[in-house]
């Protein structure tokens, strides 16, 4: 059974965590999916991406790692 509580507690203390990606254009549908599983904090269009302040599951943040910024 604590296997399970710690499995949640991490599970949660993801979503806590605040995520900057900057994510192309050309990846509108993934864009898509950070408004549909995540929340979206802050969104600005720059230039030929977006700039997205956001907290996301554990799995969606995998499948963003290569779009996060520092800061």
């Amino acid at each position: 059974m604590n296997n399970l509580v710690q499995a949640l507690q991490d599970a949660l203390s993801a979503w806590r965590l605040r995520s900057r990606f900057r994510i192309p254009a050309s990846e509108s549908a993934l864009i898509a999916e950070i408004h549909r599983v995540g929340h979206v904090l802050e969104l600005h269009y720059e230039g030929e991406g977006a700039l997205i302040v956001a907290h996301v599951p554990p799995e969606l943040a995998q499948k963003l790692d290569r779009y996060a910024e520092q800061g």
